[in-house]
């Protein structure tokens, strides 16, 4: 954050001393434009520490890490039995093994040199993690949909982890080098686009933003626009009552979980010494706390 501050004091002939509040920006996001002239000229002064070629090379440091090794370190902490699965969907493609060695990128991601410009990252973000889903108003909309490696770290790294995993998926569907340059010029340009956008919106305005079916459809033309039309029609009719009919057969009056080994188990045992019920119990409780109060009622019942 102090070469942050720096950088932007240096570029917009600002004191050293003066004192940036975490609340500034949050209070002041839309009422005043200056703090929005401070940011861009902080970013634009960072690039003589971080150039674009810098940004665009990678070079491996003489003492990278095996990723045989970071993978087998990853190992350590997974069921045993299921590890051969794993790498066998890894090698099925160049795509396949780039999506399941996440933690090989970031290694090399974390020698390379960054902006530290720290966010909340998506932690994974490949073409593959986007997709379309309800939300909870009922309404469908494309966007992340999935979170579970999500960590602090400097923004790039997101990108370039969505951009690369473009031009793999591209090379593996038979795409060649201009369709490749093609889709990192786009996602890329498009970024910039709406993260311009949205640095002018208020808060209230930006938290409601999202990609609907009406959006989704201006990138398509007439000729995919029936392919579209069958791909929401199947997404539409996609429920959690899905999934649990298709896990679960009806014993009694009660669902139960159908083996499908090894894939699929039941687990009646202890974990760490305490029985799977106690902890499934636990988890169920911890969850309820994180929820809104209408939700928490409604989790309730």
């Amino acid at each position: 954050m102090t070469r942050v501050r720096q950088a932007l004091a240096k570029e917009t002939k600002l004191p050293k001393s003066e004192k940036f509040s975490l609340l500034e920006p949050v209070l002041s996001h839309h009422s005043k434009p200056l703090i929005i002239a401070k940011r861009l000229a902080m970013g634009k002064s960072l690039r003589h520490e971080v150039s674009f070629s810098e940004q665009g090379t990678y070079v491996p440091p003489k003492n990278r890490i095996d990723p045989i090794e970071i993978l087998k370190v990853q190992a350590s902490q997974r069921i045993n039995s299921l590890i051969p699965i794993r790498y066998a969907r890894m090698l099925q493609s160049p795509f396949a093994f780039y999506r399941g060695g996440a933690a090989i990128m970031a290694q090399d991601l974390a020698n390379q040199a960054s902006t530290n410009i720290t966010v909340q990252l998506c932690g994974d973000m490949h073409v593959s993690n986007f997709g379309l889903f309800g939300t909870a108003e009922h309404q469908l909309v494309f966007g992340i949909n999935d979170f579970d490696e999500t960590l602090p770290g400097s923004w790039e790294w997101d990108m370039k982890r969505l951009v690369s995993s473009a031009v793999i998926a591209c090379q593996t569907l038979g795409g060649g080098e201009a369709l490749c340059k093609k889709l990192v010029y786009r996602i890329s340009s498009e970024y910039q686009k709406r993260m311009a956008e949205y640095a002018h919106m208020p808060y209230i305005q930006l938290a409601q933003q999202f990609i609907g079916e009406k959006d989704i459809r201006k990138h398509f033309n007439k000729t995919h626009q029936k392919t579209l039309d069958e791909y929401l029609k199947v997404t539409k009719g996609q429920s959690n009552l899905q999934v649990l009919q298709k896990l679960t057969t009806l014993v009694g009056k009660n669902r139960k979980i159908i083996n499908k080994p090894p894939l699929i188990e039941h687990f009646n045992g202890n974990f760490d010494g305490v029985p799977m019920a106690d902890l499934v119990k636990k988890a169920l409780i911890n969850y309820s706390t994180t929820l809104l109060v209408d939700r928490k009622v409604l989790f309730s019942r």
